[in-house]
């Protein structure tokens, strides 16, 4: 199976019964918004390298304070997982963590790299299977 060239076109889906998410080329990277009754909730942003492209970057992942500790990130981990496995990335590198951030990177399976101070690394295999999540295409 052949990679998909490029970003993504702008599209937007329904992931569940009231949540909502849209999907947009940003920069370099693909942004991520997740919605609830058209209330964004979350986002992040992400892209293959270039370089690398059996790599993907987590440039920044954001759950906004009332929406924190309802799985949201979780959620949005599972969608950069399976986006990464459909587009042939073998690992997931999140650059700059925030300490207050260590935690919910740790619990999904991401580790320090010893190869750079502040970046952690998950091969995505591991995330698919630190998430339990099914192997489906979400993008579809």
């Amino acid at each position: 199976m052949k990679s998909k060239e490029g970003p993504p076109q702008s599209f937007h889906r329904h992931m569940a019964n009231e949540i909502e998410f849209d999907v947009q080329p940003y920069n370099d990277f693909i942004q991520f918004t997740m919605y609830i009754q058209c209330q964004e909730i979350a986002c992040m942003a992400f892209g293959i390298s270039k370089s690398e492209p059996s790599t993907l970057f987590l440039s920044w992942i954001h759950v906004k304070e009332p929406f924190q500790r309802q799985r949201f990130g979780t959620r949005m981990m599972e969608f950069l997982a399976h986006y990464a496995a459909e587009h042939h990335a073998r690992k997931i590198i999140l650059d700059n963590v925030l300490e207050k951030e260590n935690d919910f990177y740790e619990k999904m399976g991401f580790r320090y790299s010893s190869a750079h101070d502040n970046q952690m690394v998950i091969q995505t295999h591991s995330l698919l299977r630190s998430l339990g999540a099914p192997n489906r295409n979400l993008l579809k």
